[in-house]
């Protein structure tokens, strides 16, 4: 059986909580030794943008089919400063 993929994208921009990028780096990485012991196929492969490299990237991996499109994009928090 192929494995299933499930691409994760964390933006690191500047004032984000590193902690919150590593540990979630983390959780996913455990999340798919779990996966492995328990027999699942699903696999999180997690990409770190910096934020100067997102828009470009996400659009190369929209427009271009050979790459996987992100199904999750998570931006961390951070600790002052308002960006909504």
């Amino acid at each position: 059986m192929p494995t299933s993929q499930i691409r994760v994208g964390l933006v690191k921009y500047p004032g984000a909580m590193l902690s919150a990028v590593q540990g979630l780096q983390d959780l996913f990485f455990l999340a798919n030794s779990i996966c492995d012991q328990n027999g699942s196929d699903r696999r999180f492969d997690v990409v770190v943008y910096a934020s100067d490299q997102l828009p470009q990237r996400l659009d190369d991996a929209i427009l271009n089919q050979e790459k996987a499109v992100l199904q999750i994009l998570i931006i961390p928090p951070r600790l002052e400063g308002d960006d909504y």
